[in-house]
């Protein structure tokens, strides 16, 4: 939930402007190279979004499924990434860390923890998984659409899906973690009652 908040909304507001942005923060001397920022600010939402979970199997001291995701980040990077940048560019290091935070922030992390959880007889809700990574995934559907059409309807209609699966998670929260993110927002009592 505030991963949504702080990463996956930010970086779908900005992405329209970001070009312009960036010709301003260097002055036009470093060309723009929308790709690798699109995988890059993605593969950032993918990490945010693993690290709860990598964080929780660091906290059982489950060193071998950390040492997995460690490996598989490293091996995925460096074998994917730098053999395809003589034939791609700079560009081929985005993809290969978007391929890698895919597998060690999702993939390995979902089956690492489920299988824990399994082992303690705790059920592992594959559905709030889902709603958990919903805005992860709508930042990479709209990534993919701005690289095609960059139509200000579909921004609006991307903003408004993050906004809704920000609030499918807020409704997944546990009472007790609503109403202790609730005590520490400055907000008006009556809005407070309204989002319990």
């Amino acid at each position: 939930f505030i991963g949504s908040i702080l990463v996956s909304l930010p970086l779908l507001l900005i992405t329209p402007f970001i070009e312009q942005l960036f010709f301003f923060w260097t002055k036009g001397k470093i060309a723009f190279d929308l790709a690798l920022y699109l995988t890059l600010t993605l593969s950032i939402s993918f990490v945010n979004y693993g690290k709860a979970y990598v964080i929780y199997l660091m906290g059982i001291n489950n060193l071998r499924a950390v040492s997995a995701i460690t490996i598989s980040r490293f091996i995925i990077v460096f074998l994917a990434g730098i053999p395809l940048i003589k034939v791609y560019g700079i560009s081929s290091l985005g993809w290969s860390f978007l391929a890698a935070e895919i597998v060690s922030s999702v993939i390995l992390p979902f089956i690492f923890v489920k299988r824990r959880l399994s082992e303690n007889q705790i059920h592992f809700s594959t559905g709030e998984y889902i709603i958990s990574l919903l805005p992860c995934l709508l930042l990479a559907a709209y990534y993919f659409l701005f690289f095609i059409n960059r139509s200000y309807f579909i921004y609006l209609g991307f903003i408004l899906l993050m906004v809704w699966a920000t609030w499918l998670q807020w409704r997944a929260l546990s009472p007790i973690i609503k109403n202790r993110l609730l005590s520490l927002a400055p907000l008006p009592a009556r809005f407070k009652n309204i989002m319990e």
